[in-house]
């Protein structure tokens, strides 16, 4: 059922991969050992756990479609040109890894950022201060405000 489970453990300078199924009552851990990384399953059926976080899907975090790290950001990647990113300070963002190259963008104080892909200008609605503002990349070209 476990066959692909793989602990892998820091101890001292080496590490050491135990790859044996697991025991539905495992004996204890000795408390001079400390795990740097989970994996269970190979290539793009991969979770893994480490230090940074956790993600599903890929050998690598950077490839992998689900990911979460230690600050709370959550990636989604669907397929070529789909993303989602979710982060506690950023907000929510569609489109591209990059929060300031993507296309869609609410931010925790209320804001949405709106942008075609491949352009500078973008759409701003700014809940806090009431306001919507269309900028074509360098000049504010529209300002509606309940002032």
């Amino acid at each position: 059922m476990f066959e692909d489970v793989i602990l892998e453990a820091d101890v001292g300078m080496q590490t050491i991969e135990a790859t044996e199924p697991m025991r539905s009552t495992p004996e204890p851990i000795n408390s001079n050992v400390h795990f740097s990384t989970l994996s269970v399953g190979a290539g793009s059926t991969t979770m893994k756990v480490d230090k940074g976080g956790i993600w599903l899907g890929g050998v690598k975090r950077i490839d992998a479609p689900f990911s979460v790290d230690t600050n709370g950001r959550l990636i989604l990647r669907l397929g070529e040109n789909g993303f989602i990113g979710l982060d506690p300070q950023l907000g929510i963002w569609l489109g591209n890894e990059d929060p300031t190259k993507a296309s869609f963008i609410v931010t925790p104080d209320g804001k949405m950022i709106v942008r075609s892909s491949g352009t500078k200008g973008y759409l701003l609605i700014d809940g806090e201060n009431a306001r919507i503002i269309g900028n074509d990349g360098q000049t504010d070209r529209f300002i509606l405000s309940a002032d």
